[in-house]
């Protein structure tokens, strides 16, 4: 693609695959400020249907609605929730983190979270206190 600098000098820019194909297929040109966001949530999708203009924040915003972002905190409390549910019925976090498209590590980082809180949240019981379910005894 070629860019015409301030000064009126053409030069070849890079740009991403579904931007140009956004750029052309709409015949727009889209400023600095937007992007070409993929409502398919296909990072290789083209096609000039699947894209519609956004911001970085919106999309953002939108990658950690959906769940689909690296750092745990992000992931909404739907997929939170439904990995706390397969985790009880038994599925293997490697079989949790497929299903729901995510990073292993982000199950995992969910998971101990949850383990975390709900240690947290038991009170000492008689000479004891549970730990993670198991009851413990003080010495």
């Amino acid at each position: 693609m070629f860019v015409r600098d301030k000064d009126g000098t053409e030069r070849m820019k890079t740009v991403p695959a579904h931007r140009f194909m956004y750029e052309h297929y709409h015949n727009v040109s889209l400023t600095p400020e937007q992007n070409a966001l993929h409502r398919c949530d296909n990072r290789a999708c083209i096609d000039p249907c699947h894209l519609e203009v956004g911001t970085h924040a919106q999309n953002m915003e939108d990658m950690a609605e959906k769940g689909r972002s690296r750092t745990g905190n992000r992931i909404s409390p739907v997929m939170r929730s439904t990995i706390h549910k397969m985790h009880e019925e038994r599925h293997s976090m490697k079989a949790i983190a497929r299903v729901l498209n995510t990073s292993l590590g982000s199950v995992k980082r969910i998971l101990k979270a949850i383990r975390q809180e709900h240690t947290a949240t038991h009170e000492p019981q008689g000479q004891g206190f549970l730990f993670q379910d198991t009851p413990v005894l003080l010495s």
